[in-house]
């Protein structure tokens, strides 16, 4: 395995404009607790909103307590788990177009949800935009309110890709299905396959800058052409049972983040390639 200072040193020599930027969403740039209590993810922005009927909220919960055993389940195979993503996220986006989601209450519920970007994030969106270093954001949630949250928490930035799950709806902007290829925990790595013209940009950039919070994350920039010759930092963030995974983070990240705090090391970690690649 590259070590983390010979990493640093490729970016490093290497410059801006071979540098990109892979983050994952949900309790990566989003923190994991918020006024107190566990914070939402993208998904959750809707399945939480009051907006909704309790019928559906009550439903939806149903299917999280039956599947998210399953997801962190130690004694079932990545095979079985994985079909098991697959039919939560299809129950669930079934139930949404079931109770007629509409886009337009997207805004007011990513308004009244529990849900912040971590401090500083937009310190660190800002300087990848003026080093024009392209951002791309993957997730397993939920475009549409990403997409708001970014427009009411920050901005949309001119060098950031959403690469997300959408929802597909009528002339009504009513749901009536769901983007495919379904993006779930599992199946990360085959998303720069499944969407390769979002990432034209990658073929000449040789290094990547990656920040995600599962065990699923670092693999998802598997799918790029020349992986293997790319230089990787992987920044995890450990938002929950740090003394039961922390050994098994730092096999997967090169650098771990424990205590769900803000991005300052994120964006002191930019600010130092970034000085250093124009200097060097």
């Amino acid at each position: 395995m590259e070590s983390l200072t010979r990493k640093i040193h490729k970016v490093t020599t290497s410059g801006p404009s071979k540098l990109m930027v892979f983050a994952d969403f949900d309790m990566t740039l989003t923190s994991f607790c918020v006024n107190g209590r566990e914070g939402c993810t993208s998904y959750g922005v809707i399945e939480n909103s009051s907006r909704m009927p309790e019928s559906f909220r009550e439903e939806i919960l149903q299917v999280k307590n039956r599947y998210y055993p399953i997801e962190v389940a130690k004694d079932m195979s990545l095979e079985q788990r994985t079909q098991a993503m697959v039919d939560w996220w299809k129950t669930s986006n079934d139930l949404m177009v079931k109770y007629g989601v509409r886009k337009s209450d997207i805004k007011e519920m990513v308004a009244e949800a529990n849900l912040a970007l971590r401090p500083k994030t937009r310190e660190v969106f800002s300087l990848l935009e003026q080093h024009s270093i392209p951002l791309y954001v993957l997730s397993a949630g939920l475009a549409d309110v990403i997409h708001e949250v970014f427009l009411q928490q920050s901005r949309l930035w001119t060098n950031m890709h959403i690469i997300s799950n959408s929802l597909l709806c009528d002339e009504r902007g009513v749901a009536i299905g769901f983007s495919e290829p379904l993006i779930h925990t599992f199946n990360k790595h085959h998303v720069t396959e499944f969407f390769k013209e979002d990432f034209k940009e990658t073929v000449h950039r040789a290094n990547v800058l990656l920040l995600g919070d599962s065990q699923g994350d670092p693999s998802m920039t598997d799918g790029i052409n020349g992986t293997n010759s790319h230089s990787i930092i992987k920044i995890g963030f450990l938002n929950h049972h740090e003394d039961e995974l922390l050994s098994r983070y730092m096999e997967l990240y090169d650098v771990v983040l424990t205590g769900d705090g803000d991005m300052a090391f994120v964006h002191t970690m930019l600010q130092a390639l970034l000085q250093h690649s124009t200097t060097a």
